[in-house]
Formats: structure tokens, C-alpha cells, sequence
């Protein structure tokens, strides 16, 4: 009887073990068989990002230059209201997409941050949160110097010519602020492309643990599939 006993759990562990070994080898086939896809599935976020960043920094460069134009033909013109009314108009557009790109750095940091978070924890989520925190503060403070600016504009705008000269100071600040969030988007594209290029690495090495996991746990399944074969053959040896 106590044989047949040894017998019957000696075929349930050797089953158990073939079961297991055959888990693992599964797991082991499916993280490097979705390697590829998974790979290219997450590059497909980066280029929206890259593309915001693009029409960012071509939009910056063009306000900085626009704002530069303002500032010498408030100099010399003597009716400054033209060109204030024109800044008021370019000031209300370039807001609306100051507060766009702020809500878009906020995407990207999340977007970002989970990936990295995903494939390798800790520093690469850190570089997507501080390139979306010095975004976002850039950003913030140009949002502060363009609402500054546009109610000067509209001041003189309204024939208050006696604000021309804050309005200059503000433009002078609203040029730094476009050199500013330049340098910032600069800064941002760097370290999205750092992020992007390092990412099939971070899927590889994720592969490589969870295989070495697999492996281990594959050879735990393979001692009990090894002594329980024994047992169903020489179920007399304890």
C-alpha cells in the first residue's frame, strides 16, 4: 500500500514538474518573442512628443523674433497703437498655446514616466519628470510675462502711450522668456531622445530578468519532476 502511495506521489510530482517546466519554458519563449513588438508598440509615443516639441520650439523662435520687431517699431514709430493692437493679437495666440504646450509636457511626463517606470524603475522616470518640470516652469513663467504684456499692449492699445516704456520692459522679459523656453525645449528634446534610444535596451533587460527568473524557477520544476520519476520507478528508495 505504503509503495502504491509513493507510486501516486511520485507521478503527481513528476506531472507537476513537466507542467512547470513547460510554464516557464512558455514564459521564458513569450518575453523575448513580444520583445520586438512591445518595442516597437512603445517607440510609437515618441513622435507626437517630438512633434510638439518641434512646432514648440519653431513657435518660440517666431515670437521671439516677432517680439523683437515690436519692440524696435514701438521705438520708431510715433503712434504706437498699430503695434500694440498687432502684439495684443500675437500675445492672446501665443498664450493659448503656452497653456496647450503646458498641458502637453504634463501628458508627456505621465506618458513618459510610465513607460520608463515600466521597463526599467527609478532613474529614467526621474529624467522624464524633471525635462516635464523644467518645461512646465519655463512655460509658466513666459505665461506670466505674456499676461503682463498683453494688458500693457491693450493700455497703449487704448491710447495710455505713458505704459510704452513698461511695455518695453515687458518685451525685453517676453524676448528672454522665448530664448528661455527654447533652451528648455532644447534641454526636453534630449532627453526624450536619450529616453527613446535607451528604451529597447530597458525592454531587453527586462527579458534577460525575467528569463534568468523563469530559468531558476525551471529548474526547481525540474528537481521535482527528477524525484518524482524516481519515486514512480523505484518508489521502494525514500
Amino acid at each position: 500500500m505504503a509503495k502504491h502511495a509513493k507510486r501516486i506521489v511520485g507521478f503527481i510530482g513528476t506531472v507537476l514538474g513537466a507542467l512547470g517546466m513547460t510554464l516557464c519554458l512558455a514564459v521564458i519563449v513569450g518575453a523575448w518573442w513580444i520583445n520586438g513588438p512591445l518595442t516597437d508598440g512603445l517607440l510609437t509615443i515618441f513622435p507626437p512628443i517630438e512633434a510638439a516639441l518641434a512646432f514648440g520650439d519653431t513657435t518660440a523662435e517666431r515670437f521671439g523674433t516677432f517680439v523683437g520687431d515690436a519692440q524696435t517699431q514701438l521705438n520708431e514709430t510715433a503712434n504706437a497703437k498699430p503695434v500694440a493692437t498687432a502684439l495684443a493679437d500675437e500675445i492672446e495666440q501665443a498664450a493659448v498655446y503656452v497653456n496647450v504646450a503646458s498641458g502637453l509636457a504634463s501628458s508627456a511626463e505621465e506618458t513618459l514616466s510610465g513607460v520608463a517606470n515600466a521597463v526599467q524603475p527609478g532613474a529614467p522616470s526621474n529624467v522624464a519628470t524633471q525635462a516635464s518640470n523644467r518645461l512646465s516652469t519655463t512655460m509658466d513663467s513666459a505665461s506670466e510675462t505674456l499676461n503682463s504684456a498683453e494688458m500693457l499692449a491693450q493700455d497703449v492699445r487704448d491710447g495710455r502711450t505713458e505704459k510704452v516704456d513698461q511695455l518695453n520692459n515687458q518685451l525685453d522679459l517676453l524676448e528672454a522668456n522665448a530664448a528661455e523656453v527654447q533652451t528648455a525645449i532644447s534641454q526636453t528634446s534630449d532627453d526624450v531622445a536619450e529616453i527613446k534610444l535607451k528604451l529597447p535596451r530597458w525592454v531587453n533587460l527586462g527579458s534577460l530578468i525575467v528569463t534568468l527568473i523563469f530559468l531558476w524557477f525551471g529548474f526547481a520544476q525540474y528537481l521535482l519532476m527528477h524525484s518524482g520519476w524516481r519515486w514512480v520507478r523505484q518508489p521502494e528508495v525514500v
